[in-house]
Parts: structure tokens; C-alpha cells; sequence
């Protein structure tokens, strides 16, 4: 740590200052919310067809015979992907990480 790195951490209270980030584009927030979908349990087909892919499950004689556009299964999806962010965003209330103890018989 150099001088002036040891006085603004002083300055800060001895908190590390927060890490830059490194470069993103809005394609990287897309590869972000599909790899989290799928780590919440969505189907890789409709995870597809939330992001209006045409490859994928959509390629070849499934892409020209299926033509079912997954709306209900899409908004579920995006619904349970909003809740989980929710859940990451919103902290728990303190009661609910208490867990109560009662007094034993001494």
C-alpha cells in the first residue's frame, strides 16, 4: 500500500474503498440474468424462448413444426427471476434470523 492508498484509507475509517468495476456492456447483464435463471430451476427451452432465441431448441425440425411461443411458461420465468432478485436485494428481517431459546430447569 502506497502513502497516499494508507491516508485515504485512514481518511475512510479503515474500510477498504469499494473495487472498481471492470468494463461491461449491456450483453453482459443478459449472459447474468440467463445463467441465473438456470441456476433457479428454468428449463433450458424456455429460458430460450425468454430471450427470443432462434437457435437452440428452436433450430432445425423443432424450429419449423414447434411453433407453441411459451408466453405462460416466459412470464413465470421472468416472475421467479424477479422474486429471487428481490430476495438477494431485501434483507431479511432481524426476527427472522432469531432463532428463540428457552430457559432450561437448572
Amino acid at each position: 500500500m502506497t502513502a497516499l492508498q494508507a491516508m485515504k484509507f485512514d481518511q475512510q475509517g479503515g474500510q477498504q474503498p469499494p473495487k472498481a468495476l471492470p468494463p461491461w456492456t449491456l450483453h453482459d447483464l443478459r449472459r447474468s440474468c440467463t445463467t441465473g435463471i438456470a441456476r433457479i430451476g428454468i428449463q433450458p427451452h424456455v429460458i430460450e424462448a425468454v430471450l427470443n432465441h432462434s437457435s437452440g431448441f428452436r433450430a432445425g425440425a423443432a424450429g419449423v413444426y414447434q411453433r407453441h411461443p411459451y408466453l405462460v411458461e416466459c412470464g413465470r420465468a421472468v416472475d421467479s427471476w424477479a422474486d429471487h432478485v428481490l430476495r438477494l436485494k431485501t434483507p431479511q428481517e432481524p426476527a427472522a434470523q432469531v432463532i428463540s431459546l428457552r430457559k432450561g430447569p437448572r
